[in-house]
């Protein structure tokens, strides 16, 4: 069986480039054109954005990376108190982010909200006292899930984002996941924790439990202000308002309701289609691994 430097010379031979290889967990959006920053619209200057600084990775169960309430992303979300905007009505402009992945820069999915431990109206609290919030986007190729987290002010206060936000957000949400206060991580930190949601079923209530294991990666998203987002309002005591880390979340099913299964969509290659170069299919046919 030829080696990974076979494939690689296999390649050069042809003059052909290489396909990268996919990061543990998901795709580094710039090799592929995107950004760790969202485009926020309407922004003074124009162009600004906010940290894509939370990843669910694509080696978590793939039920949990389903945009599904039953069971899936959503429900795991709720088991970290973080639920669908206040009766249905979304608030604030939609963001968009390109993740690389070929398909360009695309809007949020949705917009999840701090309930406050009230699934039923707690994000009618946070969509008008503040709090923390996140939106999301799915990777195309690893089904990855990026979100940009942070608290906000209230309404009154146009949502604006409180000092510190974009940190703090990412960190109250990764805390609720492993049941530790995360107040200032670095590349070694490291947590886990489990949580569970019951949500009220027509004939039986549905418990699912979820363990999360966390890593924080550095050298992805930029510890700057530059093109960040209210930046001279969210930084802190002279230091930039991102401090350059990304908190990567995998997430397993560990507790699910009679019946139900831990499997859901399938992620396609870990390339998209966009960057499966020549080389990439030739060595594919040759049965080569990069």
């Amino acid at each position: 069986m030829p080696t990974p430097s076979s494939a690689a010379a296999a390649a050069l031979l042809l003059g052909l480039p290489l396909v990268a290889r996919a990061q543990t967990g998901f795709n580094n959006p710039t090799s592929g054109g995107g950004s760790w920053l969202t485009s926020v619209p309407n922004t003074f200057p124009e162009g600004l954005g906010e940290p894509l600084n939370t990843v669910l990775s694509s080696e978590s169960d793939s039920l949990v990376l389903d945009d599904s309430q039953d069971g899936g992303f959503l429900t795991y979300m709720l088991s970290l108190n973080f639920g669908g905007e206040c009766l249905g009505f979304h608030q604030g402009n939609n963001q968009s982010a390109n993740l690389g992945d070929g398909q360009g820069e695309r809007q949020e999915a949705t917009v999840l909200r701090y309930n406050f431990g009230d699934q039923n109206f707690g994000t009618c609290r946070e969509s008008n006292d503040g709090g923390n919030h996140l939106r999301y986007w799915k990777q195309d190729g690893t089904n990855a899930i990026f979100m940009a987290v942070s608290v906000e002010m209230s309404a009154d206060q146009q949502h604006d984002i409180v000092v510190d936000g974009y940190n703090l957000g990412r960190n109250y949400l990764v805390g609720n996941a492993t049941k530790n206060a995360v107040s200032s991580p670095s590349d070694s930190t490291t947590g886990s924790g489990t949580t569970t949601v019951t949500i009220p079923g027509s004939r039986s209530d549905q418990t699912w439990s979820y363990q999360t294991e966390l890593r924080f990666e550095k050298n992805l998203l930029n510890a700057s202000s530059d093109g960040v987002n209210h930046a001279s309002t969210v930084g802190t005591d002279g230091n930039p308002p991102v401090d350059g880390l990304v908190a990567v979340l995998t997430v397993k099913i560990t507790e699910k309701p009679e019946g139900k299964s831990t499997s859901g969509a399938r992620p396609s290659l870990g390339v998209s289609a966009a960057s499966l170069t020549l080389a990439g299919l030739v060595a594919l046919a040759l049965g080569l691994a990069f």
